[in-house]
């Protein structure tokens, strides 16, 4: 009997074998998991430059604040030029005897008040108003200090903003600049 069926070829297979599938699957793996490491690397880089932002604002909010206690002092002394003692004691807190002159202290954007930090220079977290209306203050991510090295026409403010990132490094922003006699 002759038999009809023929035989395939050794070279045809129907389908993959298990070594061309996993290749297929890194193969996969690889192509998606670069642009996603791309991508969480580029959203932590956004948000490091958000908080690194917000905190120079702050920095610069400081320096913008003592500008003001000095002119306010001198307006309010009406003498020119306004020696530099005058609008340094707007920079002392008598109740609390926080003080910014030649020490660490921080300053409350919001009404002006000196406070001092501990014995170690760890300023208190700022806080922000977090409802429209006013009623309720919360804890920023965000430590400020300030130091005023006074001379005889001028003095040098610098202030430093220190946060911990979603890494939980520490980072910090400083401003520095000369303040003189107000005119």
């Amino acid at each position: 009997m002759i038999n009809n069926m023929q035989k395939r070829p050794a070279c045809r297979r129907a389908g993959f074998t298990l070594i061309e599938t996993l290749f297929a699957i890194l193969i996969l793996t690889v192509a998606i998991a670069g642009p996603m490491t791309i991508a969480a690397r580029g959203l932590d880089a956004a948000l490091i430059a958000k908080d690194q932002t917000t905190a120079f604002y702050l920095a610069q909010d400081a320096i913008e604040n003592i500008r003001h206690m000095r002119d306010s002092a001198c307006l309010d002394a009406g003498v020119s030029p306004c020696p530099t003692g005058i609008w340094l004691s707007a920079l002392k807190n008598t109740a609390t005897g926080a003080t910014c002159v030649n020490a660490l202290c921080t300053l409350s954007s919001i009404s002006g008040v000196v406070g001092s930090c501990d014995a170690s220079g760890v300023c208190p977290l700022l806080l922000y108003d977090s409802t429209p209306t006013g009623d309720t203050v919360t804890p920023s991510i965000y430590r400020r200090s300030i130091e005023v090295i006074a001379g005889d026409s001028e003095a040098m403010a610098s202030t430093t903003v220190s946060w911990q990132d979603v890494g939980g490094v520490t980072r910090s922003v400083s401003v520095s600049e000369e303040i003189f006699d107000w005119q």
